[in-house]
């Protein structure tokens, strides 16, 4: 039992050690914490300082979520972090279309790094799950070996063997959280 439990330490530190984000993780996560997300062109990219910070000129085509009563299709600047950020965020490509997850703070709209995709990359199915199957007021709990009891507000999912992409959780005909996937299966 030692030796399992020492594996799964050490195996935990090198996950930890090597990756920005060691969590797992379901798209669905990054869709339900923005609080908008929408297609966009970026027109122009202006770096910041000396590379802290990205501010991007876009032009949004299509609304995905809206969490205000903001018209989306009106913003015009978006901003994002440089290489100030330990993970070194990918920064996005002018004349290129992307899928953007952002948030607002100080007035400013910020994207969330990692989760933006460009929507070369975005299928039927991933435009289908954001219109139609999310469902941000249902939990995405994680766990490691044993499956939890199911939880009227929650989707239960394995910490490994899961998909990110296809996952996700939506309230039944009997207002419980359940899981599926759409799509393929696979991980980023």
């Amino acid at each position: 039992m030692a030796a399992v439990l020492w594996f799964l330490t050490l195996g935990l530190f090198l996950v930890l050690c090597d990756s920005c984000s060691w969590s797992p993780s379901v798209d669905q996560q990054d869709f339900c914490s923005a609080r908008y997300v929408f297609e966009a062109d970026v027109i122009k990219r202006i770096t910041l300082g000396d590379g802290e910070e990205y501010e991007y000129q876009i032009d949004v085509k299509d609304v995905f979520k809206n969490d205000s009563q903001e018209d989306v299709k009106s913003i015009k600047t978006i901003f994002g972090d440089g290489y100030r950020d330990s993970c070194h965020p990918i920064p996005l490509q002018e004349n290129t279309t992307y899928l953007i997850h952002a948030i607002k703070d100080d007035g400013k709209l910020w994207l969330i790094q990692f989760a933006n995709k460009q929507m070369q990359d975005v299928d039927k199915d991933d435009t289908r799950r954001m219109r139609e199957l999310y469902d941000c007021s249902c939990e995405i709990r994680f766990y490691m070996m044993i499956q939890p009891p199911q939880q009227d507000n929650e989707c239960a999912v394995p910490s490994y063997g899961h998909c990110e992409r296809s996952f996700y959780c939506k309230r039944d005909s009997e207002n419980v959280c359940e899981s599926g996937n759409l799509g393929q299966c696979y991980n980023h």
